[in-house]
């Protein structure tokens, strides 16, 4: 027997945790805001949560299309006041920032270096319990949407009554429902687990019956204990994926792809049918800070993606990073990308060797480094002939970080012909503060998109 929902409700929230201002997965308020827009078009019964700054511009978006706020409360709290603020942002303090814990993480992510995103990240069944103990339209279902989620044109969400109903009660009602990468997994090693880069529930979109949030969110913070216990947290996935271990059967999992929850319950379609080959190509690995932010954040890549990344520094070990996810299909190149296969100077910075790196003498950038270590010669690939091989109809998304020789190997690829087949690529431009490389940069972006590719700056 099927569920027998009459009353869904999607909760959100949005908190201001410093994220415009991160080294590394930097992401804009206006951009989060624009995102949120798109699921507060839908045509369904919001309870969003946010602090005093945001409010207006949520009110002022959700009236574009629920103009009496019938089907929306808006609930303003404070950072300082949510549950998990109050229960673990002290405790989550005093372990990222011991050396202990410093020492096993390898990656930098902001499950394990920015305590006030876990709390954002935990707090969510809290925001489920609250508009359920509310009984914010006496909500038969909780359904978490993150305000991020839905990235694509708002004319694609613009209106449509979600989730539909008649799918909803297809679903067990005895069971949470949760959109995973895999139909079935387990834990054995639960520090290591937490501390990696592996995960299988994704904490976009899940759905709880309002009778089961109480007791989900109990053992959601047992698990929280247990980590912070023995010294090593993960980010609310790991956290889902561990308490999912402990009892298999009260769950529901969905395999499915990163963001595919809206069309999965959406009326009258389907999963997206595109079956064209999706290549990632990270140039200028480093300490796969980047790679990360690609695979969770940005494009949200499954095992089908093919994922190549390059980095010429031998003193970087980027073979343990990669190693990290396991459950990706990576090929690691230690080539420096460039407009010819050949052998080149690459000078080294850093007081270890292992900050920036660069072919100094052939791009003419990088001379006001100040913190020069050393040079070896590393082979390098034309990154041209390398992309040729992929097949026409592949969708392939670059990320380009590769200290000043990104002029060169722009103006390279543009006048051999633009690949078509390159939907979006993100770009460092180097010392664009320098007039003259602002007009580079900004000349070459221009060039770029007349080629159908999207551009964006990366920082």
């Amino acid at each position: 027997m099927g569920m027998a929902i009459k009353k869904p409700a999607i909760i959100m929230a949005l908190y201001d945790i410093g994220r415009d201002n991160w080294d590394h997965f930097t992401v804009s308020y206006n951009t989060y805001l624009a995102w949120m827009r798109n699921t507060l078009s839908l045509d369904a019964c919001f309870v969003i949560y946010t602090e005093p700054k945001f409010y207006d511009k949520i009110v002022e978006y959700r009236k574009e299309f629920d103009p009496e706020l019938k089907k929306t409360v808006i609930v303003v709290a404070p950072l300082e006041e949510l549950d998990c603020y109050k229960l673990y942002e002290e405790r989550l303090e005093n372990l990222m920032f011991t050396e202990e814990f410093k020492a096993k993480d390898h990656h930098k992510v902001p499950e394990m270096t920015k305590p006030l995103y876990n709390i954002i990240m935990f707090n969510k069944l809290n925001f489920l319990k609250h508009a359920k103990d509310s009984k914010y339209f006496d909500a038969d279902l909780l359904i978490w949407a993150d305000a991020g989620g839905l990235r694509e044109d708002v004319s694609n969400y613009k209106g449509e009554v979600w989730p539909s109903l008649e799918k909803l009660n297809k679903l067990d009602p005895n069971k949470i429902t949760f959109f995973s990468h895999n139909s079935d997994f387990d834990v054995e090693d639960k520090s290591f687990y937490a501390m990696s880069q592996i995960r299988n529930i994704q904490g976009t979109a899940f759905l709880v019956p309002a009778n089961m949030i109480d007791e989900l969110l109990v053992e959601f913070n047992q698990t929280i204990e247990e980590c912070l216990s023995a010294d090593y947290i993960g980010s609310d996935e790991k956290i889902f994926d561990i308490t999912y271990c402990k009892n298999k059967s009260k769950y529901n999992l969905i395999k499915c792809t990163w963001r595919t929850y809206f069309n999965i319950f959406k009326d009258n379609a389907e999963e997206s049918s595109d079956t064209s080959k999706k290549v990632f190509l990270d140039l200028g690995t480093h300490q796969c800070q980047g790679l990360n932010h690609f695979i969770y954040y940005e494009l949200n890549m499954d095992k089908d993606w093919e994922i190549h990344t390059f980095e010429p520094n031998p003193l970087i070990d980027v073979e343990e990073c990669v190693k990290s996810f396991s459950n990706h299909n990576i090929t690691l190149h230690k080539k420096a990308v460039w407009i010819k296969n050949d052998k080149l100077v690459f000078k080294q910075y850093g007081n270890d060797g292992t900050s920036q790196g660069s072919l100094l003498e052939e791009t003419n950038g990088g001379k006001s480094y100040g913190d020069y270590y050393n040079e070896t010669e590393v082979e390098c690939i034309d990154i041209f002939k390398f992309i040729e091989q992929f097949d026409s109809n592949s969708h392939i998304y670059i990320k380009m970080d590769i200290e000043w020789s990104e002029y060169e190997i722009i103006k390279y690829m543009l006048e051999k012909g633009w690949p078509k087949n390159i939907k979006k690529i993100w770009i460092e431009w180097h010392n664009i503060a320098d007039e003259e490389y602002r007009i580079k940069s900004e000349e070459l972006t221009k060039a770029i998109e007349k080629n159908k590719t999207k551009v964006i700056n990366w920082h």
